[in-house]
């Protein structure tokens, strides 16, 4: 996906595409996006450091989202290449999607009849 023949057609398409449907995709394992290598998961990290990096994550954004949760924040708009542009609701619930892929995933490996591999 990393190639400008890809990338414009699939920013200009992503401009008109519904929030819903942006969600959806992201949520959804069926398209396959390769992380970039400086957020790449590392093998052999305890699962409790793993939580504990997600809490303190979570924590985080509510703490900076707190002072101006009375904010209109539909007026603070970035541009993501691939995702279009954004406010911070939208960014929210990018995110969000973006979990609920993962958790997907993990549910999906527990189901596996072979896990966990001993």
């Amino acid at each position: 996906l990393r190639l400008a023949p890809v990338l414009l057609p699939f920013a200009i398409m992503s401009s008109f595409m519904p929030r819903s449907l942006q969600s959806a995709l992201l949520a959804n394992p069926l398209v396959k996006i390769k992380t970039a290598p400086a957020v790449e998961p590392k093998h052999g990290i305890p699962q409790s450091e793993l939580l504990a990096f997600l809490t303190k994550a979570r924590q985080a954004t509510l703490e900076l989202l707190e002072p101006v949760k009375d904010w209109d924040l539909t007026r603070f708009r970035w541009f993501h290449p691939l995702m279009g542009g954004h406010d911070v609701y939208s960014t929210l619930e990018l995110i969000a999607s973006h979990d609920r892929r993962h958790a997907g995933q993990v549910e999906r490996v527990k189901s596996d009849p072979k896990f966990p591999r001993r």
